[in-house]
């Protein structure tokens, strides 16, 4: 079995120079070798979508398994069936109804993937979180789609929000442990990080410190903040 504590090695240079090809390269060859890969490319206008772009690339990654998931229920034989199976098991194990229901809405192809989770209500006030879609199309996190009463008491309402954050990395962290593992590590890929939202290098940076599996690589302008940001998790 292989071992590995978390790494983070992250790219400057111009623009030009080669930092996403050699991005792809790497990516590439260690998919090749069983490495689970997610990919998230920010540009300019992900600045103001939090959490847009991480959103994607995890639903981008489960679509392709709700696809492979579609075809063994159509009765087609899969090589990978085996291990499509222990994935989908082992994501119901970490997280249970709740938390696929509550990540549904940031990667809506859990949907295909777990559909008798959502022919039913959760009704569980205290685990599930609401997270919607705000009018520039980011997830807007909260609790049960419920407005704050304490709007006009600062310190409670930075104290729900840092509740409403640590539920919501809780939830990230279980699935990325549910999904990788020693025989089967993960890969995060952040190209063009100097376009990273704050929230999204948050949930990165408490992905990395609780996840021994997860190794990151990204690539930034020279100038950018945001790879030291990321560096010094």
């Amino acid at each position: 079995s292989r071992s590995f504590i978390s790494s983070i090695i992250t790219i400057g240079g111009e623009p030009g120079v080669g930092k996403s090809h050699l991005l792809r390269s790497v990516q590439e060859s260690l998919t090749r070798n069983g490495w689970t890969c997610i990919q998230c490319k920010f540009d300019r206008q992900s600045q103001n979508q939090s959490c847009s772009v991480v959103s994607m690339a995890f639903d981008n990654f489960f679509q392709h398994i709700a696809l492979l998931k579609s075809r063994l229920d159509n009765g087609e034989h899969l090589d990978s069936e085996e291990d499509l199976l222990d994935m989908i098991m082992s994501i119901e194990d970490h997280l249970n109804a709740t938390g696929i229901v509550t990540l549904s809405a940031m990667i809506p192809s859990f949907r295909a993937i777990f559909p008798d989770l959502f022919t039913r209500v959760v009704e569980d006030d205290d685990d599930v979180i609401s997270i919607e879609s705000s009018d520039d199309g980011s997830p807007d996190i909260g609790q049960n789609g419920e407005n704050s009463d304490s709007a006009n008491n600062d310190e409670e309402d930075c104290l729900e929000a840092h509740t409403f954050k640590s539920r919501f990395h809780y939830l990230f962290t279980k699935l990325v442990h549910s999904i990788s593992n020693p025989e089967n590590p993960m890969l995060f890929v952040l190209d063009d990080l100097q376009w990273a939202d704050r929230a999204s290098l948050d949930l990165i940076s408490s992905l990395v410190m609780s996840n021994r599996q997860l190794q990151l690589m990204g690539d930034g302008a020279d100038d950018s903040p945001h790879c030291l940001v990321v560096a010094g998790t």
